[in-house]
């Protein structure tokens, strides 16, 4: 479990954080949790994801990491029919 900082008052937050996640198994999804802070209260759950990591790591093993935020990997395997 990692936690970001608050933002405070925004109905919008935007974080921007880098996290280092340990993986153990990249066939585990990485799941996101997202509550608010209350201070008298229990905070309360506003959603959650869950987000397949397989992707993000084919893309490292094959020195696709320094790409621009804007490209988008796109990859398939053509068969062939063999008569």
């Amino acid at each position: 479990t990692v936690k970001t900082r608050v933002v405070k008052i925004s109905i919008n937050p935007e974080w921007n954080d880098e996290l280092t996640l340990p993986i153990k198994d990249i066939n585990d999804p990485l799941v996101l949790s997202v509550y608010d802070k209350d201070t008298f209260t229990e905070d309360d759950k506003m959603g959650d994801a869950e987000i397949d990591i397989k992707p993000y790591t084919e893309c490292l093993r094959k020195g696709l990491q320094d790409l621009s935020d804007n490209t988008t990997v796109k990859e398939f395997n053509q068969m062939r029919k063999i008569a």
